[in-house]
Formats: structure tokens, sequence, C-alpha cells
């Protein structure tokens, strides 16, 4: 029996481009009227769309779907579906990766509504500075050469970060550098290089979440409740201060700032 191309349309719930893409990767091969250029299919062609939609929705590539519709012997199409296999797989780790990554934002963000702090033995981190100075970073012509190192599975797993000496960060000054990182559980499965990166050990550090405006801005009272808290904790900083952002939405940035303190 042939079809017009709306009854295939219909009967698959598919659109008209849709239809035609399939045509053009090979997938479907219509009989074409030569006067009227009008296409009629097959029940094959049908039974061949359907094919790709099922193995499409299990994530086969166009070019696996082609080998799939072409393999002479059983052998070769197992192989196919134990390539699969092995692929989701590495995509089950991944996506177990992203939730533990994702889960870590969503405990940091319970705090985004209040001053609180932790004192804790931080991760150990990699740092990738971008900038040496946001006061000149419009003219740094290096400043995006950690976003064109980095591979691209491993943008879910960075977050951007800038660093502060002490006086720089009560003085509110912008005299601070900034670029991404990673913790180094993140760098040790991911094998990324980190030879171009600063290395931030493990280390007692005062934690406390800061909104900031999307130029960096925050409160100046924030900064004078840290003080007073070092002083009732008698607690001196010992090193340069590490914000992480956790959260950007409408003008704001919510940073996780680390200060490493003794």
């Amino acid at each position: 029996m042939k079809y017009k191309a709306k009854d295939l349309c219909s009967y698959l719930n598919i659109s008209r481009e849709t239809l035609r893409y399939y045509e053009q990767v090979g997938f479907i091969h219509p009989e074409i009227d030569e006067e009227t250029r009008y296409r009629s299919y097959s029940d094959h062609d049908i039974e061949k769309i359907a094919e790709s939609r099922k193995y499409r929705s299990l994530d086969y590539s166009i070019k696996e779907i082609q080998s799939l519709s072409s393999v002479k012997n059983f052998e070769e199409y197992l192989e196919i579906l134990e390539k699969k296999q092995q692929y989701y797989g590495n995509q089950s780790d991944y996506f177990q990766n992203l939730a533990k990554k994702n889960q870590d934002s969503l405990e940091i963000l319970q705090f985004f509504d209040k001053l609180h702090f932790t004192i804790h033995v931080s991760r150990e981190i990699y740092l990738d500075l971008a900038y040496k100075d946001m006061m000149t970073f419009e003219e740094e012509p290096n400043k995006y050469a950690n976003f064109s190192n980095m591979p691209l599975d491993s943008f879910a797993f960075t977050d951007f970060a800038i660093q502060f000496t002490p006086e720089d960060f009560f003085l509110h000054n912008s005299n601070f550098t900034g670029g991404t990182c990673f913790t180094a559980d993140w760098i040790d499965l991911l094998n990324i290089p980190t030879d171009r990166m600063e290395h931030i050990p493990k280390r007692k550090v005062l934690t406390v979440i800061i909104p900031t405006t999307t130029n960096f801005h925050f409160d100046k009272a924030i900064s004078l409740d840290i003080t007073n808290y070092m002083k009732k904790n008698h607690l001196t900083i010992v090193g340069n201060l590490l914000g992480i952002q956790v959260a950007k939405f409408d003008e704001f940035r919510l940073f996780k700032f680390e200060i490493p303190v003794q």
C-alpha cells in the first residue's frame, strides 16, 4: 500500500520537515512522481521511521542507526549493542556525578538568605586564574584562556571563582583576581591537567555565603559582621580569601567565601 506524506506525518506524529530529514539521511526512499514531484511511501518506510525513532529515543546517533540498518550478521549487530551498553554505563556514571555536583549547590543555597558562618577544613582546590586584576579586565589578553583550555565535559564541574587579599576584601577594593576552579576530586576523576592552575591545599576556613551585585560589589556591613565574628571566636586570617560562585540570578551573584583562618 502507498501513503502520502500527510499520512506518515499523522501515523508517526512527525512534521513534514522531520519526514524530509529521514529521507535526506537515507532512512527511507519514497517513490517520486516525475511530473508532480509528489512522494509516495510504503509500509516499509513507516517501519523504518518507527525503528529510527525507537533507536533515537535510546540515544543512538544517526550514524549508529545507519550502521544497525546495514549490518550483515548477528556478530556485527551484537557488537554495536555492546558498545552502546558501555556508553550507557559511562553516561550513568557521568549523570551520577552531575547529581552530586548539583546536590553540593543545593546544600550551599539553603543559606542564601541568612549570614551563616561555619568553620571547617576546606576541600583541596585548583584555581585557574583568567585575569590578575579586575581593574584591567577589559585589556587582559588571555582573560578567557581557562575556557579555551577546558574540555567540554569539564564545564559542568567547574565554578567561577574570585580571590581577594584580606586588605582588598575588607577595604572593598575591586583589585581581585578571578577565573574558574575545580575541587581535587573532579580533577582526579576527569583527568584534568593542572599545570597552569594554582593549587590551594586543604585548610581551616571560615565559610560565609555572600550576595554580590553582578559587578561583584557587596554590602559593607557584611565585612563588619565577619570581623566581629572573627574577634568573638579569636580567629586570624592567614591567606587570601576565595569566593566560589554558587548562583547567579537577576542582578545578583551568590558566592561561598572561604576565609583561611587559624
